[in-house]
């Protein structure tokens, strides 16, 4: 347990460091958004809110850091941490990408417990100071078939 409180200690710092040594260049991003399965019927459907951050990484790829918090029909009774991490193709004002994610269960009355690692793909555009995206969450071990979460996000970027 000593060990994984000081490897997780250094990871923090070099983040830290890391995040100082690239804001002149990085894009952090506010958002907020609906989530649902793939049926589309939004019965259920989750709120997320969270942030990121577009870490460019030459003139074409970025690197896209995020954590949301995701509650169903903003009850609060039920909700998630999400982390994930997309790497993204820009072009313009537009990008797409994929990446990993996977969401922790932080409370919820008849459950507990994390889901597995999941793919996660999204495309979306790039304002002045707004972005907006739609994603899909794909299970690795039932790729596109079922199991899949949709969902769409408006942010503010600064």
């Amino acid at each position: 347990m000593k060990n994984f409180k000081l490897l997780f200690i250094i990871l923090f710092a070099l983040l830290l460091f890391n995040g100082i040594a690239i804001a002149e260049h990085a894009k952090l991003f506010i958002q907020g958004g609906i989530v649902a399965d793939d049926s589309f019927s939004f019965d259920p459907y989750f709120w997320t809110f969270g942030s990121g951050v577009d870490i460019p990484l030459g003139s074409i790829l970025s690197l896209t850091p995020e954590a949301n918090v995701i509650t169903y029909k903003m009850k609060f009774d039920t909700f998630w941490i999400e982390g994930s991490a997309i790497l993204n193709a820009n072009f313009g004002k537009l990008f797409a990408g994929a990446g990993v994610t996977k969401w922790f269960l932080i409370f919820d009355k008849s459950y507990s417990g994390n889901t597995d690692f999941a793919l996660k793909v999204n495309a979306g555009i790039n304002g002045e100071s707004m972005r907006l995206r739609a994603f899909l969450i794909t299970p690795f071990d039932n790729l596109f078939k079922e199991g899949m979460v949709i969902g769409a996000t408006f942010g503010i970027s600064f």
